[in-house]
């Protein structure tokens, strides 16, 4: 049987469905059943920036710094990211310096 419960303490998603997800988040920034268009549309670009910061956070890899390069590189490695979203996270995050440590690391997990 599909328990949200158990689903939410494993850390997992409590919805299969991720417009519905959506949908509820564009009802909470809402906060009534029957917005104006003006409210409405300055809801959907509120929840929207919202989705870009996330997004943005998500390629640049936010973790501490001496692993967010290498785990980077490990999602591009796996297909998980695009080369543009490559290159992003890694201007984001990248020091000149740390290149050399970042390819040593590399070497030796290989």
């Amino acid at each position: 049987m599909w328990s949200v419960y158990q689903r939410t303490l494993d850390g997992a998603s409590r919805t299969n469905n991720y417009a519905e997800a959506a949908n509820r988040r564009i009802q909470t920034e809402l906060g009534v059943c029957h917005p104006t268009l003006g409210n409405f549309i300055l809801s959907l670009k509120k929840v929207q920036h919202g989705r870009d910061q996330q997004y943005m956070q998500w390629i640049s890899g936010r973790r501490p710094k001496d692993k967010r390069i290498l785990k980077i590189l490990q999602e591009y490695r796996r297909n998980e990211r695009t080369v543009i979203e490559l290159l992003r996270g890694i201007a984001q995050n990248i020091v000149i310096d740390d290149v050399v440590e970042i390819e040593d690391e590399i070497e030796n997990e290989e």
